[in-house]
């Protein structure tokens, strides 16, 4: 199910949102949840290139601007503006959790971005009107991607829960979703991925089952 699909922001109310998780699952007591923290927010961020563009620091190289041509942006800056962007990420899953408090949980990364510019082109989806700005570096798509998934590894672990991150065999070499693992798209991946994380949340699900 979607979770952001069963209560919008100008009505959002933990109690009802609780109740009608419990009326939508066919299991009122599961064994395991499993819930995807999180998708597009790296990608809305770093698809095509900004208006202005910009460049973010990283814990290697600290805060010092690599680029005088680009838009600084401290790597604790942008991590604490994309966790206030995760922040309706973050409550829903929480009140998830703690209406099937006994199950065991199991959140899932999104995928990482697709560096393929020509498959983007081709297949732009809400993408499309931004075309034009050309591709946003790798290197930045990459930085926005990692820090969300950081930011979503500790979510799971205030929840007490097992965090399973994108697959190493559906990683190109610079740690982009490989070709085979989507097709058309320009941020989801495909089928073939499905099925590797399903047998990985199998796999973690297995003690309670």
């Amino acid at each position: 199910m979607n979770l952001r699909a069963t209560s919008g922001p100008e009505d959002w109310h933990p109690q009802e949102f609780s109740r009608t998780l419990r009326r939508m699952v066919r299991n009122a007591n599961p064994a395991v949840i499993c819930l995807c923290m999180g998708g597009n927010e790296h990608n809305i961020l770093g698809v095509a290139e900004h208006p202005e563009p910009f460049s973010v620091g990283d814990s290697a190289e600290g805060s010092a601007p690599a680029d005088p041509d680009r838009w600084f942006v401290p790597r604790a800056v942008m991590r604490d503006a994309l966790r206030e962007y995760l922040e309706p990420v973050r409550r829903l899953n929480e009140i998830a959790c703690e209406t099937f408090a006994d199950s065991v949980k199991v959140f899932l990364s999104p995928p990482p971005p697709i560096a393929d510019w020509e498959h983007i082109q081709s297949h732009p989806g809400v993408f499309r009107e931004a075309l034009d700005l050309g591709p946003a570096p790798n290197a930045l798509r990459m930085a926005l991607y990692r820090l969300q998934v950081e930011l979503l590894r500790e979510m799971a672990a205030r929840a007490g829960a097992a965090f399973i991150g994108p697959p190493d065999e559906a990683l190109d070499g610079d740690g982009f979703l490989a070709k085979r693992y989507f097709d058309g798209s320009p941020t989801h991946a495909n089928d073939d991925y499905g099925a590797i994380l399903l047998r990985a949340i199998l796999e973690r699900a297995e003690p309670a089952t």
